[in-house]
């Protein structure tokens, strides 16, 4: 086979080659840009789920916060619980012994006090006896140990008073608190759903960005493959291109080397005829080392 054949021999091989890198180049181009498109979405929703899990943080604290208030809150309502049982142990024992004070009294505070007054008049305004004068100083000191009874009885009326109105106070107290474990729970609940539901967002985004990641792998994979086969047939086409300089090379040498041949060949008959020698000619001599 001539060296003209086997040029155009790989030539061919080349260009078939080519035509395969071309197919391989565009599979890796197109497989890369397919794995741009799904890094953008991997980051877009990597990005979103920051977001997403900063909002489930931001509603577990707030969840948190109302149950650290309903703690509080129900360590108060014993507080207040303790306190008004107390009040109303004292209260029940000043009523008893309200009632037994008055229980040692007939009538009342007014009357009593009206009765040691005429009784007192009447000592001072008519003439008595040593007999009557001492019964009715005796019936001034039973009416007088009365209103001592009833003075007491109105001083402990007053303390029953004060804790009937501390008793009522305490217990607004406490349905205030109440009212206020049960709105902080209904918050808490209502956190603590929302942080739920994020969560659930957070999960399926994950999944997808996940899911985005594995295609922008397998893209990638698929565009190293196609790469190397691509650098393969590059460096097999190289190397064709390098065979081919080579034959021409030697091509070109050889038919080089043929003129020369040629010019010292006439050259030498020349010399010989001893006729004039053209440049070419003479040069060819000198280069073949014939003169």
């Amino acid at each position: 086979m001539s060296g003209k054949n086997v040029v155009d021999g790989l030539l061919k091989r080349i260009e078939e080659l080519e035509s395969q890198a071309i197919t391989f180049k565009e599979h890796r181009n197109n497989s890369n840009d397919e794995a741009k498109k799904w890094a953008e979405r991997r980051d877009l929703l990597n990005s979103e789920y920051k977001k997403v899990r900063a909002e489930v943080d931001h509603f577990r604290a707030q969840r948190d916060q109302m149950n650290q208030a309903v703690k509080a809150l129900k360590n108060n309502r014993i507080d207040v619980k303790t306190q008004l049982e107390s009040k109303w142990e004292e209260y029940k024992n000043l009523r008893e012994k309200h009632e037994n004070l008055l229980n040692r009294t007939s009538g009342n505070q007014r009357e009593t006090e009206r009765q040691i007054k005429a009784l007192d008049w009447r000592i001072q305004t008519n003439p008595l006896n040593r007999v009557e004068e001492n019964q009715i100083i005796n019936q001034i000191k039973i009416l007088e140990s009365e209103s001592l009874v009833h003075k007491k009885a109105s001083v402990v009326k007053e303390k029953i008073i004060e804790r009937s109105a501390e008793i009522g106070a305490l217990r607004l107290r406490r349905d205030d608190v109440l009212q206020q474990v049960s709105e902080y729970a209904t918050r808490s609940q209502e956190y603590h759903n929302l942080m739920l539901e994020k969560i659930k967002e957070a999960e399926r985004i994950k999944n997808e960005a996940d899911k985005a990641h594995q295609e922008f792998v397998k893209c990638r994979g698929e565009a190293d493959n196609n790469h190397t086969k691509y650098s393969e047939l590059l460096k097999e086409i190289n190397e064709l291109n390098l065979k081919i300089r080579e034959l021409e090379e030697t091509t070109r040498k050889k038919r080089i080397n043929d003129v020369l041949d040629a010019h010292a060949d006439t050259g030498y008959k020349k010399l010989k005829e001893r006729k004039k020698l053209t440049f070419e000619e003479f040069k060819a001599l000198m280069e073949k080392g014939r003169i």
